[in-house]
């Protein structure tokens, strides 16, 4: 992530940042912001987790889910109902503090050359 982009996110008022620190050191970063969602869904109000990150894998199952359960308490006391979390697929540690945090998969995007 870029010095320019953080500072976007940093700035826009409706973007949840929070930063989990040990020993006055970074250890991960998490960014949630409102997402329209598809109208097929109508869950109501939806954060989208994309920016979310630990230093270290082995922190998913602790700083990642901690992160993710302050995300989860602050965005549901600012009315949000529904909360999507971007994981890639072979990202293990955090596929297993998502499922660990009971939220399930709701879609895979594949890619490929047109």
């Amino acid at each position: 992530m870029s010095e320019k982009f953080l500072g976007y996110l940093i700035a826009q008022e409706t973007t949840l940042f929070l930063i989990a620190e040990e020993n006055r050191a970074v250890t991960g970063f998490l960014t949630a912001k409102p997402q329209p969602a598809p109208p097929v869904f109508e869950p109501g109000a939806t954060a989208f987790v994309d920016d979310f990150c630990v230093a270290d894998e082995a922190a998913w199952a602790t700083t990642g889910a901690a992160l993710l359960r302050e995300a989860r308490t602050r965005l549901k006391a600012r009315g949000f109902a529904q909360v999507i979390v971007v994981t890639a697929h072979r990202d293990d540690g955090k596929m297993a503090m998502v499922k660990q945090e009971e939220l399930s998969l709701a879609s895979a995007w594949w890619v490929g050359k047109p």
